[in-house]
């Protein structure tokens, strides 16, 4: 009943600050519509930064996160020999939304809103700008889990940018596009290496010696536990394959932009989660930035019930066939057997002694134990080890 309170005014708080921030911004300007986004911030508690991870949220658990960002020179074109800083700066409040559905699906929201851009002066509506950029739909399902594979896990993703930004300064794009992907990844303990490999569909943008289509996505991450899992260490590289000539008459460099990125999270038992990051360029790539720094804040909870604990991915691994009993289930006790004990052969007297010895030791039933010793003097034993 706690987390569930907890969530709700977490919702309400999260909903306040966003409205706030989106009341701030400017009205629309006239200008080209372009999306230049490489990184894709991932909005589940268990991604890395933009790479995602096979790990889902429990069932009708919420998490909401604030990404704030720079980023420096993400997009840079061409006119003629002289280089253009299309966006030469920029400052980034993202704020999403995700829930987790029967343990194996999250499903959220994002909306980013750019606080300040800067562009050269050449280039069209190259002063301050603001808006609001394209909306996103977010959709993770898991196929194969990691407790049950050796900790091996396979995914899907899906990442929809819908035209609802603010077509001023390259904010937005006038069509919608969409990353569907596949997520490969191996966790064991606090340790998570997650590859995805994606194809990013779009309308073809071309923009001041830019040409950009359709793209493949690779990413490439890894988690490393510093203190088990509450201080980890993040390291991720991004990259793209422009199907198109990234710039008109560009090299193959140009095609391929490459981002390294590093990023320190902690993780509080509240349900608080803090990442601190940057990153840089490994290429001159259209949308790799030359610099770029961030820092996220995630907050989630149940909104029914307990939320599933964190050590859940930490049991033992199973084999795809094996079958964990139900803590629910009774527990059979096999009764105990009563052991017999052995039969223990006795040698009898002999005529001759029992004649010598009845004499002083009658014996009543002839069983060939003297009466002095005999428990039950008129009925003959039996040896058969049984209270003989």
């Amino acid at each position: 009943m706690q987390n569930s309170r907890s969530a709700q005014r977490f919702v309400a708080c999260f909903s306040l600050v966003f409205s706030f921030c989106v009341a701030l911004l400017p009205g629309p300007a006239r200008a080209q519509n372009l999306d230049a986004r490489l990184v894709d911030t991932s909005l589940s508690p268990y991604g890395l930064i933009g790479v995602q991870t096979n790990r889902n949220l429990g069932h009708l658990e919420l998490h909401g996160v604030l990404n704030f960002g720079y980023v420096n020179d993400p997009l840079v074109g061409q006119r003629g020999v002289r280089q253009l800083k299309l966006i030469g700066e920029r400052m980034i409040l993202e704020a999403g939304l995700v829930l987790g559905v029967i343990d194996r699906l999250e499903i959220g929201l994002a909306l980013p809103i750019y606080l300040r851009q800067r562009a050269d002066a050449a280039t069209p509506n190259s002063g301050k700008s603001a808006g609001i950029g394209m909306l996103r739909f977010v959709a993770k399902g898991t196929i194969l889990e990691n407790r049950r594979y050796h900790g091996f896990g396979l995914g899907l993703y899906l990442d929809l940018a819908l035209p609802t930004g603010t077509r001023n300064a390259r904010m937005g794009e006038t069509m919608i596009h969409g990353t569907p992907g596949l997520i490969l990844d191996f966790r064991r303990a606090f340790w998570a290496v997650s590859l995805n490999l994606g194809y990013r569909f779009r309308k073809i943008v071309r923009a001041e010696g830019l040409v950009i289509d359709d793209e493949v996505r690779l990413g490439l991450g890894v988690e490393i536990p510093l203190h088990r899992d509450v201080v980890t260490l993040i390291a991720e590289t991004t990259a793209a394959i422009q199907t198109g000539p990234g710039i008109e008459n560009g090299d193959l460099q140009s095609r391929i932009p490459v981002e390294l990125l590093g990023a320190l999270r902690w993780r509080s038992p509240f349900g608080l989660i803090l990442t601190l990051g940057a990153g840089f360029g490994a290429t001159h790539g259209v949308t790799a930035s030359d610099f770029r720094a961030f820092v996220s804040l995630g907050y989630g909870g149940s909104l029914v019930g307990r939320p599933r604990s964190r050590e859940r991915d930490l049991e033992p691994t199973l084999g795809p066939t094996t079958r964990r009993p139900s803590p629910t289930a009774p527990t059979v006790t096999e009764p105990t057997k009563t052991l017999i004990p052995p039969f223990v052969a006795k040698r009898l007297l002999s005529a001759p002694q029992l004649d010598r010895l009845t004499i002083v030791d009658d014996d009543y039933d002839g069983d060939g134990i003297p009466l002095s010793r005999d428990k039950c003097p008129n009925e003959p034993e039996d040896i058969d080890g049984f209270e003989d």
